[in-house]
């Protein structure tokens, strides 16, 4: 059966738009790489990492990743800071040695105590840093890899019969504090979580393993969905902050590439507004029969989305690391984006990749021009789709270069 390759780009697996009942993409990669057999029992430690599932809502598998690896090994497992400019092979190698022990569980009951299991699971979850557990399976853990579009891979999985925590988890001061109000909504712990530190990671696996918001509305989401709806909010109250500070005074580019992914971020002087389009060239990992690229885009003004993103958690992460270099510069601006994925894209690695890669591209110093004409003659030497293919696609991009400003009118007059 023929599929369009666009249908693949929006649901990368997860929601089996083409009506197949399994992703033939994903199942070409759960036997790409060998694991090793693992028993029914497993003492080790986890990352701290959680994976709450999405398939068969509301009754989801939920469970943490664990290894035979130390505390101090396995946490470098799941740390993306660390993961960062290692090969796509290397990744999976590391993510393979996590075990993902799951158990099912009614998501509308998780309020409720009395599940010793999910209070383990939990309890993982709670720690900063890895932290040492034993688990015992039903059957021994099935050898095979799992991708995911927005999740980091993961290794073997198995129904879990009984879970302890040996070690203490480590639990930051602030984190303590909004776990235990439950009278805080979600957003609000969010966004004083992340103002005192903390970073995203941590903050979505809170959110996912439902430690934050109201009592009564404190529930497990899918790590998925989790990890977009922080990137979400926390650029909100980026946001917020941004429309208060003085527009950037030149044109600056920035220009990153990271596991067959080409990055391009331009910063011009404007109130808040961003844009992304997003090329997926053919024979990357979800237009792999594709004849050609293929090429979306969304926007938002200086007013925010109110809708979600049609490019789905992509333009939430790209959107996250933009606002925090706006906001440590203290600088409003437009910023238009891309992400061109190329070939070498071989194995969908998450979309920690993404906020990694822009970071580090800013922390770089940028290249300056006194227009964006000029800047984007070279956003077009970056990237290997033709300007005219994507160019297009960018709906603000060229309204901007269209459209005068009222200070222009004030100084022809």
């Amino acid at each position: 059966m023929k599929v369009d390759s666009s249908l693949c780009v929006k649901c990368k697996g997860v929601r089996l738009l083409c009506g197949r009942p399994t992703c033939p993409i994903l199942a070409r990669f759960r036997h790409a790489k060998s694991i090793s057999a693992i028993g029914k029992e497993l003492c080790g430690a986890s990352p701290p990492e959680v994976l709450v599932g999405s398939r068969f809502w509301p009754k989801v598998f939920v469970g943490p990743l664990l290894s035979t690896a130390s505390p101090e090994e396995a946490q470098l497992f799941g740390d993306p800071e660390h993961l960062f400019g290692k090969s796509i092979e290397e990744v999976i190698g590391l993510r393979s040695r996590l075990v993902r022990s799951v158990l099912r569980v009614d998501v509308r009951r998780t309020a409720h105590a009395g599940n010793r299991l999910l209070e383990a699971v939990r309890e993982v979850g709670l720690s900063q840093v890895g932290i040492e557990a034993e688990a015992k399976f039903s059957k021994p853990p099935k050898p095979v890899l799992r991708f995911d579009g927005i999740l980091a891979p993961a290794g073997p999985s198995g129904r879990v019969e009984e879970l302890r925590v040996v070690g203490n988890p480590k639990v930051p001061r602030v984190v303590e504090r909004l776990v235990g109000d439950t009278n805080a909504k979600a957003l609000d712990a969010v966004w004083e979580l992340y103002k005192r530190g903390v970073s995203v990671y941590y903050i979505s696996r809170l959110l996912s393993i439902g430690l934050l918001g109201k009592m009564r509305r404190r529930v497990l989401v899918p790590s998925r969905w989790a990890i977009t709806a922080t990137d979400s909010m926390v650029s909100r109250w980026l946001a917020n902050r941004l429309r208060d500070f003085p527009e950037l005074s030149e044109v600056w580019l920035y220009i990153s590439e990271y596991a067959g992914n080409h990055y391009v971020v331009l910063l011009a002087p404007s109130p808040l507004s961003f844009e992304l389009v997003e090329i997926w060239l053919p024979r990357s990992v979800w237009t792999a029969e594709a004849a050609q690229a293929f090429i979306e885009s969304d926007c938002e003004d200086w007013r925010g989305k109110t809708l979600f993103s049609q490019l789905g958690g992509g333009y939430y992460a790209v959107k996250l690391p933009v606002y925090e270099f706006l906001y440590s510069i203290k600088r409003q601006a437009f910023a238009f984006a891309i992400r061109e994925v190329t070939p070498n894209y071989w194995a969908p690695l998450g979309s920690w990749k993404i906020r990694e890669a822009l970071r580090r591209a800013f922390s770089l110093p940028p290249k300056k021009f006194s227009t964006v004409e000029e800047a984007l003659r070279e956003v077009a030497k970056a990237i290997d789709t033709p300007f005219d293919q994507w160019f297009p696609k960018a709906r603000m991009l060229r309204r901007f270069l269209t459209q005068k400003r009222l200070d222009e009118f004030s100084a022809a007059e």
